[in-house]
């Protein structure tokens, strides 16, 4: 990791959720090498309020809203300062930690990926927000973050995962490389497990429709050309997470093969071995690849409970 401090926006909205994903940031990173900025989007008026406000008759009694937001800000004020307490628990000093709560612009991730454009390392979000309602109804601001923040990776965090093990989806791309890379910047010098894990795609279920093309000699020459291609990938990536000072013998790889579904055999293999972080990468092998990798992290996200999955790009 170098002397450099990692520098991770943490936007959290009041929920448990959130608090959790703070609490996961504590302990991911060496405390004395890592720098928070809790972050929290303030409503102007409450959410209930949104389309009514519109209404030119509509005319709110002032008393009514300065109640609100007075115990709005004390709620605020509470919860932030329990998520700086629990950095500060986990060892990070308490100079390190920022709390910034902004009046709501153009919308909660639109304002929270504005932010993030101010040098950080990773955006860490809860997966589940205050309101599981709203996350239903319009889309989770996790999810509205994977689409914008192609600069950034996003760390979006269910449950209480273990930080210290560490799975990452690799397909021998750039984009995996980049991923790889990325993993050895935050978690070189630290104690963290990872493993590179591979998903060969499954051939079986189209051999009765394209038996010409699928015949089992091709089949099986093709999967032995793949077989030393990835290896040979995976050797790089081991031999760069080293160079970035994770020691040899906690670094492994596997592949896995007879999957018809790669973001179900990453999430299985992640909660069978207890890997509390998945780390995918934006763009695959190829453009049509890089489309179909952006919905493997998006399934990852939806199938994973107790885990933090890094989108990185």
């Amino acid at each position: 990791m170098g002397n450099t401090k990692k520098r991770i926006l943490a936007a959290v909205d009041g929920s448990v959720h959130s608090l959790e994903a703070v609490k996961y940031v504590g302990t991911l990173l060496p405390a004395e090498k890592v720098e928070v900025t809790l972050f929290n989007v303030k409503d102007k008026i409450p959410e209930l309020y949104y389309d009514v406000e519109v209404n030119p008759e509509f005319h709110p009694t002032l008393g009514a809203f300065k109640e609100w937001a007075l115990e709005e800000e004390k709620a605020v004020d509470e919860f932030m300062n329990k998520c700086r307490e629990s950095l500060v628990e986990n060892g990070v000093p308490g100079d390190a930690v920022t709390i910034a709560v902004r009046e709501r612009r153009q919308g909660i991730a639109r304002d929270i990926a504005e932010e993030s454009r101010n040098g950080y390392d990773a955006v860490a979000v809860g997966k589940r927000g205050r309101s599981p309602l709203k996350d239903l109804v319009l889309g989770s601001i996790a999810t509205k973050l994977i689409g914008k923040l192609t600069h950034v990776p996003l760390w979006v965090v269910g449950g209480r995962p273990r930080a210290g093990k560490v799975l990452v989806g690799f397909d021998g791309s750039e984009g995996a490389m980049a991923a790889v890379d990325y993993v050895g910047s935050m978690l070189g010098g630290s104690d963290a497990e990872i493993c590179l894990v591979h998903v060969g795609r499954v051939l079986d279920i189209y051999r009765e429709t394209y038996e010409v093309i699928f015949n089992s000699e091709e089949t099986q020459k093709w999967l032995d050309e793949a077989k030393v291609q990835i290896s040979s990938a995976m050797e790089k990536a081991k031999a760069r997470l080293m160079d970035a000072g994770i020691p040899e013998n906690r670094v492994k790889a596997k592949v896995i093969t007879g999957k018809s579904s790669r973001a179900e055999a990453i999430v299985d293999e992640a909660k069978e071995n207890d890997y509390g972080t998945i780390v995918v990468g934006r763009r695959g092998i190829s453009k049509v690849e890089e489309f179909l990798i952006g919905r493997v992290g998006n399934k990852v996200i939806h199938l994973s409970r107790d885990a933090a999955v890094w989108v990185v790009g």
